[in-house]
């Protein structure tokens, strides 16, 4: 078993240990979450809308909500992960279609990458809403 073998089983028992809720399945080279987006306080936050209307300003609205419908991560544990290489985001999409910009978040979640294990931060960006802010999805300004 290589380093990075090893390193990966470490990450992925951490992952299980902490976030178990979230798995639905782990192999040494791919992962599969179910991450629920769980705001500490009330936000505004965009939304799309899938109306089938080709409008684009009227397949979004903005809301006030704490927490919002779980989003499915695919990743790929390629060869030299986590040491030298990235994990591959294969699959971002939300459950009912809320997420506007969920290109952009397999994007920011591929950038996170610094040279080590990123699992366990990619479902804390996901589960703690850190990524709509990223991507400029929710107002500056709590609500209540």
């Amino acid at each position: 078993m290589s380093n990075d073998d090893e390193l990966r089983q470490e990450e992925l028992q951490v992952l299980e240990s902490i976030y178990p809720d979230y798995i639905l399945e782990t192999t040494l080279i791919s992962v599969r979450l179910d991450i629920p987006v769980e705001l500490d306080k009330h936000h505004r936050v965009v939304l799309s809308q899938d109306n089938g209307n080709s409008d684009p300003s009227s397949t979004t609205q903005e809301i006030e909500v704490s927490n919002l419908p779980s989003i499915f991560v695919d990743i790929h544990l390629c060869d030299g992960y986590p040491s030298s290489s990235p994990p591959v985001i294969t699959s971002v999409h939300p459950t009912r279609s809320w997420l506007p910009k969920d290109l952009e978040l397999a994007q920011l979640l591929r950038n996170a990458w610094q040279g080590e294990g990123i699992l366990c931060t990619i479902v804390e960006m996901v589960r703690s809403g850190e990524f709509l802010d990223i991507l400029g999805l929710v107002e500056d300004t709590c609500i209540r």
